[in-house]
């Protein structure tokens, strides 16, 4: 059960190249959501369709590496902002006649100053507002709920989650980075828990492991084969509607 995930815009040879690595149409497609306009996001006139017609659901990736260190003001800022550029791009009668409940993944990389690793009041601001701020704009009829991306070998950022959880801001759940080697020529991996998961226990399901990445503009992601962890994240993407 795989997923894939671009930097770069949906393209029909994109897909082509992910069907014939994976050996199948990949179940959901993510890409980024950072602010209404931003010209590096999701852009749903020219990728939309291709999306529609091959019943690939979306997975939608908060984007703004630099801020996740920071304050809780400026994670319920960036919130807001990641919830109305999803909802735009989405459509708001879309969503709501389609799910009512939706995650969106924060993308933390942990792998420097300018991509630091997440903090705890970052995390409580941003994982609030974006429910608190999807129910707003949808006047309750759907809630984007929060699940984080990072590197397996962060704890600071896997530990800052364990205590936002503790203090009553939870994660629905982690998106984990670990390369395998040869992974974009090699045969697809087998889920592999002991080299994918981060060494704290987690109090929320690891949904998605990223084992290849760079492989062409495309990054190769397996779902967890626990039939209730797959449920929980392909039940609450959508497929993008008529533009």
């Amino acid at each position: 059960m795989f997923g894939i995930d671009t930097f770069v815009p949906i393209t029909q040879a994109r897909l082509d190249t992910a069907r014939r690595r994976l050996g199948m149409t990949p179940l959901f497609w993510a890409r980024y959501f950072k602010r209404p306009g931003f010209a590096e996001d999701f852009q749903p006139r020219a990728e939309a369709k291709i999306l529609r017609d091959n019943r690939i659901r979306l997975l939608p990736i908060a984007r703004q590496t630099r801020n996740v260190a920071g304050t809780a003001a400026q994670g319920a800022a960036d919130a807001i902002e990641n919830v109305e550029a999803f909802v735009q791009a989405m459509g708001e009668e879309h969503l709501a006649g389609v799910k009512s409940e939706l995650l969106m993944f924060l993308d933390v990389e942990g792998t420097g100053t300018d991509h630091p690793n997440l903090s705890v009041d970052y995390y409580i601001g941003w994982s609030s507002s974006l429910v608190r701020h999807s129910l707003a704009i949808s006047e309750g009829r759907f809630t984007v709920q929060p699940a984080v991306y990072c590197r397996q070998n962060q704890p600071t950022t896997w530990r800052a989650l364990i205590e936002a959880q503790r203090l009553g801001f939870p994660c629905e759940g982690g998106w984990v980075f670990r390369m395998r080697g040869g992974a974009c020529t090699r045969p697809n991996p087998d889920w592999e828990p002991a080299f994918l998961m981060p060494a704290d226990p987690l109090p929320f399901p690891v949904m998605i492991w990223q084992y290849a990445i760079d492989c062409d503009e495309i990054d190769y992601d397996w779902i967890n084969p626990d039939l209730e962890v797959e449920e929980s994240l392909l039940g609450r993407l959508a497929i993008p509607g008529p533009v």
